[in-house]
């Protein structure tokens, strides 16, 4: 196929490999893609586990670069699209990413923060929950350090005065 058919396909809207209707947001028609996957699948089939190794570590080192360039951008370091703001990804795709998250977390039986309040579980962590409590003995030692540097760092900020002073 010459440069001018694959090009002038393009510009119709069109495969340009064979002239078919392309994949919605796709360039290639579905048989071309399919073609083009097997083959792919069928090279790295070949591929020895040092050239597999190799070729891992080099994508690796690849995006790795791309997330740099995007946060430094400004944009989104997943899709590359939209403004990320003050994280380093979109809205968009945070949510998908949480969403995904979710589903695998309750693929594997996990609960909700609900189902492990009613099941006497720690809500933190999922293991079960010290007497009288809703957290187990390492999450509730851990809340109370953060409990007693929130004080201290009341007591240092002269709050209490503050607030005195008002009332």
């Amino acid at each position: 196929m010459s440069k001018e058919l694959y090009y002038w396909y393009k510009e119709q809207g069109r495969c340009p490999k064979c002239g078919g209707d392309p994949v919605r947001g796709k360039v290639f028609c579905i048989n071309c893609l399919d073609r083009a996957a097997e083959s792919e699948r069928k090279k790295r089939e070949k591929w020895t586990e040092e050239k597999r190794k190799m070729h891992n570590e080099q994508q690796r080192e690849y995006h790795k670069k791309v997330r740099e360039e995007r946060k430094a951008k400004g944009i989104c370091i997943e899709c590359g699209k939209r403004p990320s703001g003050e994280t380093q990804r979109c809205a968009l795709c945070r949510y998908k990413i949480n969403k995904k998250k979710r589903e695998k977390h309750f693929a594997k039986g996990g609960m909700t923060y609900e189902e492990r309040i009613e099941r006497g579980r720690c809500y933190f962590c999922g293991a079960p929950a010290l007497e009288g409590k809703r957290t187990c003995a390492k999450c509730y030692e851990r809340e109370k350090i953060i409990a007693q540097n929130m004080r201290n760092h009341i007591k240092l900020s002269g709050f209490k005065k503050t607030r005195e002073l008002f009332w």
